[in-house]
C-alpha cells in the first residue's frame, strides 16, 4: 500500500473505487490497514498512512471494519500505552479521525480535555500546547478598513 501510494496520495481514491467493484469491497482491505497502522514505528510513514487513510469512503465499509478503524485511530490519538505515539502522530490521527468521523469531533475533544485535568502534573504543558496549536490553526484576523 505505502510504496504504491506514497508518491501520490490522490491514488487512494482510485484504489477505493477499484476495491468497491470487487465482491468484498474495502472490507478486505481495512484489516491489513489496521494491522499496518498498529505495527508501524516510523513516524513519517505512519503520518503518511494516516493522511492517505483519511480519504477512505467510510460509508461503504461494514460496521465491523468501521469499528476496527475507529478503535485503531483512537489508540493512535491518545498518548501513552499501548502504542506510545508521538505528538505529531496524535495530531495527524486526530485530524484523520475528525475527517472520517466528523459527528463526534467536539465530544472527543471535550473528553480528551477533561481527562487532561486528571493529570495535574502535565496540565500546564498540556494547556500551553493546546493554545499554541489552536493559534497556529487559526489564521490571523485582518483589520477591517473602511473605504471612503
Amino acid at each position: 500500500f505505502y510504496y504504491y501510494y506514497s508518491t501520490r496520495p490522490e491514488r487512494v481514491g482510485n484504489f477505493c473505487i477499484n476495491q468497491l467493484q470487487l465482491e468484498e469491497g474495502l472490507d478486505a482491505f481495512v484489516p491489513q490497514l489496521v494491522r499496518m497502522l498498529r505495527a508501524l514505528r516510523n513516524e513519517n510513514i505512519l503520518r503518511r498512512y494516516l493522511r492517505c487513510s483519511a480519504q477512505l469512503p467510510i460509508e461503504s465499509l461494514s460496521i465491523s471494519s468501521t469499528n476496527k478503524l475507529y478503535a485503531t485511530l483512537n489508540e493512535l490519538q491518545l498518548p501513552g500505552a499501548p502504542l506510545h505515539p508521538t505528538a505529531k502522530i496524535t495530531e495527524q490521527a486526530e485530524a484523520t479521525m475528525n475527517q472520517l468521523f466528523p459527528q463526534g469531533r467536539w465530544t472527543r475533544s471535550a473528553i480528551n480535555f477533561f481527562f487532561r485535568l486528571l493529570r495535574p502534573l502535565y496540565l500546564p504543558g498540556s494547556i500551553f500546547a493546546f493554545f499554541t496549536t489552536f493559534f497556529q490553526r487559526t489564521p490571523p484576523r485582518q483589520p477591517h478598513r473602511k473605504s471612503m
